[in-house]
This record gives structure tokens, sequence and C-alpha cells, in this order.
């Protein structure tokens, strides 16, 4: 049975003053907006979300529009606070660069998670994802790209409940989804004069973004940070959460406290 967030979290939330005002409904100042990657959704984040049911956001992106820059839109239209800390995974990441370049002012920190900020357009790759969706769904392109979600050191009990998650997708979202990440812009010129905590998290054995590169990104930004996660895969609050949190609890307090 998996622990709960708080469970798992433990003993930063004691020793940081201002992630226990958050989790206690203390303050409305800071809100935290968890961005889901593909081909899951919000339920990813179940574990990082039940420590902060007083102040947080965890929109569905595949709904939001057809791309990045619309869901980067409406996921600012849909929060109200004016101080965000926003939590990106793989193409949430994405979303929250361009958040980050709408309105830098709205967000007091980042959060990336496996994310990458360049971009260099592959549209052949993008067409093979998009035709297997549309030949066998999920299920087809999770037998070409699902061991790179997760590495042999995944817990098998995370692969299975991603694999359960996926499934349950529409195929035409994760289509809309594919097309979107895709297409979006290089958010590099973002991260060089992001001037605020920007905190990235890279499984060790994540399949998609390599640790030089989860480091570069973090190197990039004027006051980044780099953690790796010891045996996890491209989801690694999913295969490792309580090291996971106190890095996720860590980077709260260093946003709301900059």
């Amino acid at each position: 049975m998996q622990p709960t967030a708080a469970a798992v979290i433990g003993e930063p939330l004691r020793l940081m003053p201002s992630v226990r005002r958050i989790v206690q409904g203390e303050t409305d100042q800071v809100q935290l907006l968890f961005l889901h990657g593909m081909p899951l959704d919000g339920r990813m984040w179940a574990a990082q979300t039940q420590s902060f049911p007083s102040a947080l956001v965890v929109p569905s992106l595949y709904a939001l529009g057809d791309s990045l820059a619309q869901w980067a839109e409406a996921a600012l239209a849909i929060t109200g606070s004016t101080n965000l800390v926003v939590v990106g995974s793989s193409c949430g990441g994405s979303c929250a660069l361009e958040m980050a370049r709408m309105r830098p002012e709205r967000i007091a920190g980042l959060v990336l998670v496996g994310s990458k900020a360049g971009h260099h357009p592959e549209p052949e790759l993008r067409d093979r994802y998009i035709a297997s969706l549309r030949f066998g769904g999920i299920a087809s392109l999770w037998r070409d790209i699902g061991h790179r979600y997760f590495g042999p050191a995944s817990p098998p009990t995370s692969a299975a409940q991603g694999l359960a998650w996926a499934l349950e997708q529409s195929t035409e979202d994760l289509v809309r989804g594919t097309a979107a990440f895709h297409s979006r812009p290089d958010a590099s010129d973002v991260v060089a004069r992001w001037r605020k905590p920007l905190t990235v998290i890279v499984g060790e054995n994540d399949g998609f973004v390599s640790i030089p590169k989860a480091r570069l990104l973090a190197d990039t930004a004027p006051y980044g940070t780099c953690h790796v996660v010891p045996g996890a895969g491209h989801f690694p609050n999913l295969d490792a959460p309580g090291i996971f949190n106190d890095l996720l609890s860590s980077a709260v307090e260093r946003s709301v406290t900059a």
C-alpha cells in the first residue's frame, strides 16, 4: 500500500515554516500548480497533492487546447494566485516554461521534472507516435516507448499504475497532446533570463532526459539547481515518492522565501 504524501514527506514539513504554513492552510498567498506529464493525468501527483489540500490546482492539460501556449494561458486563467509555484512533469514542465514566458510576475518558482527547455522539431517522430496512437491507442505506443518511462530499478507497481492511468486516456486527447508537445517553442531563452528559483529533478534512469542535459538546464538558469533521484525513471515522484517529496518541499520553501 502506497503511503500518503504526508507520511513520505516527513521531517522537511516540520523544519520548513513556509511550507508548513501552506500545508496547514495558514496562508492563501501561495498556490501550487501541478502539471502532469503524458500519457498520464493529474492522478500522477496523488502522493504530492495530498500534502497541500488548501493551496493547489491540478488541471488536465489535454482539455486546455491544441498548443502549449493555449495550455499555459488556460492554466494561468484557472489559478487565482499571483504567487504560483509551478510543478511540471515532462510536457507539464514545458507548459510551466510557457507560463513563465507569458506571466513571469505571477510565478514565484518553477520545479521541472524530467523536462527539457530546448526543442529541436522532430516531425517524423511526432507523426510516428500519432500514427501508433491512432492505430492501436496508447497500448500500441506503450509497447514501443513504455520502457523509457520506467527504468530497471523502478518498482513494478509504478509501471503498472502508470500504464493503467495511460490506458484510461482517450486516444484523441493523447493525439492532441502529442501534437501540442511536438510543436512547442524552444524555451531556452525563458530559462536563461529566469531570475527566480528553478529546480530541476530528474530520475537516474530517465529514458527521455539524460542527467547531463538536466544539469545543463539547471546551470543555464541564474538560480537553478539540479537533483538526481537514484534508481528512478521519467516519473521520479512515482518511483521514489519519499525522496521526491523531500526535494519538492525544499523547492517550495526556496521559492516562497526567495
